[in-house]
């Protein structure tokens, strides 16, 4: 279980609460009993659940309507790249809210509940969530009483295109939507990953939203947030968490964040030579809640705005506070990763302030690809926070690949861009496996020694920008 280690300075200056809430416990808003649509699938109309305010969280669940205002989440699908035949799916496509699989009784998928308690499916515990950044990581999300959406990947369409097995292959879009801005969002995701006979598979999750980053609170051992993807990490995925199905809560670090929008893929692990058979409907089902803080508190900074844009061959960032507290500086951070920072400049701030201040600075060395920044707000007190993360794009042509993938051995990379000066292997929890220097295009790195399952490739360039490369040891 990975503890909560995130420093968010969001929440530096708590503010005394109001005598309506004079003695509660930490406040949250959840997913709860009546309080999403009712009934069953097949559907891909959008399911919206209202907030409801958990009173007295994490230590109970007493749930009592929040209405100051009423926020909803809304969950849909778009930009679905298959379709099936109404024999298998009714609505004809991959991607469906309130359907299960059918494990021998035909190819149609059967219908289930669009909103359930979080124990409904793959046996997940109170321990692999947590109810927001500023609770213990494993506590404040109850199972039994907490409820989610549940939604189905179809592997129907694989199955029928006859396809590898061990590819990765994007289904759609998953999107969720607030009714009003929110700051760090805790997404839970439960059963991330199914079977088919000797099968396994998995659905991956990879995060299109510019500006905010995720991060891991708490789950069962196949969960893993790598470069703001959501994967399963069992060399052999299977319906049960903790035994091959991924579940737990993830941060969307970010503020006024008002959508989030996935990439959805289905990976296979090679087990057997196809995703289903003629008498079965195979598929990950899957539930998704979201849980966020009540506002009670003030910010040292109320950053009104943040945007980065190209100016020639430069970033120009510009962000306006509407009001300041103590504040110190602002430390602007750069990426191009989004998993390595540096301070690239400090810009001196208000301190305290009840108008609108501008500031703005110019990035003079970009690279080529995407240029990822963010604000270190610092205090007088020297205690940080951090604003939402922002991406400006400059031609680039560059094409990495590695190859063979899946691997049993050797992988050879290679690339028509910058020459390649360092390649580091890093497993799904982050650690560095092994790094080569004065790497050439067209050299290989070797995996035989490592265990079967997902790796990443860290791949540096000799203008300094890394990207990642997935790569399946098989």
């Amino acid at each position: 279980m990975k503890t909560n280690t995130l420093a968010n300075g969001f929440y530096l200056l708590v503010v005394a609460m109001v005598s309506a809430l004079a003695g509660r416990s930490q406040t949250s808003l959840e997913f709860a009993s009546g309080a999403g649509p009712s009934g069953t699938g097949i559907s891909i109309a959008n399911q919206v659940v209202t907030f409801k305010d958990n009173t007295n969280n994490p230590v109970g669940n007493t749930f009592i309507a929040y209405s100051t205002p009423t926020i909803t989440t809304t969950f849909s699908f778009t930009n679905q790249q298959y379709s099936l035949p109404t024999a298998q799916m009714t609505t004809q496509t991959p991607m469906v809210f309130g359907a299960a699989i059918n494990s021998g009784g035909g190819q149609n998928a059967l219908k289930s509940s669009l909103y359930v308690q979080m124990s409904a499916i793959s046996s997940p515990a109170n321990s692999d969530f947590t109810s927001e950044e500023t609770v213990a990581a494993g506590t404040g999300i109850s199972v039994n009483n907490n409820y989610a959406t549940e939604m189905m990947i179809s592997a129907m369409p694989l199955y029928n295109a006859g396809v590898s097995t061990t590819g990765r292959y994007y289904m759609g879009d998953f999107n969720i939507t607030f009714s009003s801005p929110l700051t760090d969002p805790v997404i839970h995701f439960v059963g991330i990953g199914a079977n088919y006979s000797s099968l396994g598979y998995t659905s991956e999750f990879d995060l299109q939203t510019a500006g905010v980053s995720l991060a891991e609170l708490s789950g069962s051992t196949e969960l893993s947030v790598v470069a703001n993807n959501i994967i399963n990490t069992a060399a052999h995925p299977g319906p049960t968490t903790g035994s091959g199905a991924a579940s737990g809560s993830i941060v969307a670090m970010g503020i006024n964040i008002t959508s989030l929008s996935f990439k959805v893929y289905l990976q296979g692990d090679g087990g057997m030579p196809t995703w289903s058979n003629n008498t079965t409907h195979a598929g990950d089902q899957i539930l998704v809640a979201v849980s966020t803080n009540v506002p009670l508190i003030v910010l040292p900074v109320n950053l009104k705005d943040f945007t980065a844009t190209a100016l020639d061959a430069k970033s120009q960032l510009q962000w306006t506070t509407a009001t300041e507290n103590n504040s110190s500086f602002f430390d602007v951070q750069y990426s191009t990763d989004q998993v390595n920072w540096q301070s690239i400049g400090s810009v001196k701030a208000a301190g305290n302030s009840i108008a609108e201040r501008k500031y703005s600075f110019v990035h003079t060395d970009p690279t080529p690809g995407d240029n990822y920044y963010r604000l270190r707000i610092v205090d007088l007190d020297n205690q940080s926070s951090w604003s939402s993360v922002r991406v400006v794009t400059f031609a680039d042509n560059v094409q990495l690949s590695c190859y063979p993938n899946p691997t049993k051995g050797t992988c050879t990379i290679t690339t028509n861009g910058a020459p390649i000066t360092s390649v580091t292997l890093i497993s799904v929890d982050g650690r560095q496996l092994l790094v080569q220097n004065n790497f050439i295009s067209g050299n290989t790195i070797d995996l035989a020694p490592y265990p079967t399952g997902l790796y990443f490739l860290s791949v540096k360039d000799n203008a300094g920008k890394t990207q990642l490369l997935k790569v399946l040891k098989e």
